[in-house]
């Protein structure tokens, strides 16, 4: 029984350092609303975000613009998994959008930052009221 024990306690001691080490980092613990905007994250911090719906000549949105600047705040270099969820009115889901971030560097006393944007410009880009973004950082 004590054998038995102690070998389930070596094993669980074993899953939990290899989880604490392998640097993904999946629990979303920062959420940051803006005007048109939800966003989510562990890591990264949003700075300014904004959805900017351009018109043609007629004034039909014919693009949904995402721009953000997110800085990054560990002192370790990351990349950075974004998925941007596209919403209509009735906060129905129209369309997703990945972007990817690679080696973004960290040191929260710099301030260092990178700035991305997300284009929508499908058929259905009319329809477009608010957005979330989500995102997935991974330890490098």
């Amino acid at each position: 029984m004590r054998k038995d024990a102690f070998a389930l306690l070596a094993v669980l001691l074993m899953v939990l350092g290899g989880l604490a080490f392998c640097g993904c980092l999946g629990t979303k613990v920062e959420e940051k609303d803006y005007e048109d905007v939800v966003f989510k994250s562990d890591i990264v911090k949003l700075r300014e975000c904004s959805l900017d719906l351009e018109k043609n000549k007629f004034g039909h949105i014919t693009t949904a613009k995402v721009n953000c600047e997110i800085e990054n705040t560990v002192s370790r270099i990351i990349n950075v998994d974004i998925t941007c969820k596209f919403y209509d009115r009735k906060n129905e889901l129209i369309e997703e959008k990945p972007y990817k971030i690679f080696g973004l560097r960290g040191k929260p006393e710099l301030g260092y930052s990178t700035t991305f944007t997300i284009i929508y410009d499908d058929v259905n880009a009319s329809r477009v009221d608010h957005v979330r973004l989500d995102a997935m950082e991974q330890l490098i």
